[in-house]
């Protein structure tokens, strides 16, 4: 019997290609249509793998020159008969981007996921540091009396305002340190050093 020849319509390299990429997947067009429609539950392929697939998805012409040679499917060369019954898929390559963004992101979560514990264990000490709780009810109890009338008497503020602390000046001259003009801020840290009722302001790093 006389085997008939490959018909293959795809870009000679880009058939190559995608052949060599098949090659390493080790997996038949049917169980690559169960992970893009299944959103690869089982985790099958890499992400790596994902990427290259990603490189392969059916171009309208392809399909377009493939679909004027359907009556000859049996005789498709691998990667045409690859991008053939991708192209069968709803939506292959937005569910394949959609995969892999997926997988990248808990990918780079992976990777951050001790940053991520320290930024979170952070936030949990200033939520419960009573220190903590004190600057912002001094702060704000200063920000009432110097903005007293109609716009003072508020009952909170925005994180950002406690970077504008050091730019609230006084017009005398710092005697704190002794160079530039005592601020705002500096008033709050002599207030929080003087005072005992505010002691627990000075002990943060034991909260």
């Amino acid at each position: 019997h006389v085997r008939a020849k490959e018909l293959s319509l795809l870009d000679a390299r880009r058939g190559q290609n995608c052949t060599i990429l098949l090659s390493r997947l080790k997996l038949s067009n049917r169980e690559v249509r169960h992970i893009v429609l299944s959103m690869d539950e089982e985790e099958i392929v890499t992400t790596d793998m994902i990427e290259q697939l990603l490189k392969y998805t059916p171009q309208a012409e392809e399909v377009s020159a493939l679909t004027h040679a359907k009556d000859q499917l049996d005789h498709f060369a691998v990667a045409d008969r690859f991008i053939w019954d991708m192209a069968e898929i709803p939506r292959y390559e937005q569910r394949l981007k959609t995969l892999y963004y997926i997988r990248k992101f808990f990918d780079r979560t992976a990777v951050l996921q001790e940053q991520l514990q320290a930024v979170a264990s952070a936030c949990d000490q200033l939520a419960t540091s009573p220190g903590f709780k004190l600057i912002l009810e001094l702060t704000l109890a200063l920000g009432n009396y110097m903005n007293r009338g109609a716009r003072g008497n508020v009952h909170g503020f925005r994180l950002g305002s406690l970077l504008k602390l050091g730019d609230t000046k006084s017009s005398q001259p710092n005697m704190v340190v002794g160079v530039g003009q005592f601020t705002l801020l500096h008033y709050m840290a002599k207030m929080i050093d003087q005072k005992e009722e505010l002691a627990a302001a000075r002990d943060l790093h034991n909260q």
